[in-house]
């Protein structure tokens, strides 16, 4: 799930374990839409 806020801020979540969704990373919009993808998956 990825959630933007009016600041153009990417917050992107995981699903946790106990079924809640958890931060993993906040992420200006600028920068995401300039990168690749794949940096932004975990191992």
């Amino acid at each position: 799930m990825v959630d933007r806020d009016a600041a153009q801020t990417v917050t992107q979540h995981v699903l946790g374990p106990d079924g809640a969704y958890e931060v993993v990373s906040k992420t200006p919009l600028a920068w995401l839409l300039q990168t690749d993808p794949a940096e932004h998956l975990e191992g």
